[in-house]
């Protein structure tokens, strides 16, 4: 399982990160079939093309880091936050 932020569309690092600590990948990977569903991965290459690769997760689940980077993210950029307060963002999904 891997999923990526349009760096163009969500220019906001704060932004970005508030994204990828606020979801729990491990909860979403069981919803997809747990083991049988993929892995966790933690770059774009699939493991068994050779190259080097992390070594972890660079943003794990972190509800409280998440809000953090999040309050971050309204400060410098308030025009990303609708009417109900909530970051606004489309995520497109490729199956």
């Amino acid at each position: 399982m891997y999923a990526s932020i349009n760096t163009q569309v969500i220019t906001n690092l704060d932004c970005r990160k508030a994204i990828e600590q606020g979801i729990d990948k491990t909860t979403v990977l069981n919803e997809l079939g747990g083991q049988w569903g993929g892995s966790i991965a933690n770059h774009m290459l699939p493991d068994d093309v050779p190259a080097p690769k992390p070594a972890s997760v660079m943003y794990p689940y972190d509800a409280q880091s998440a809000r953090a980077s999040l309050a971050a993210c309204k400060a410098k950029d308030p025009e990303l936050f609708d009417s109900g307060n909530q970051l606004s963002f489309t995520l497109a999904v490729q199956t």
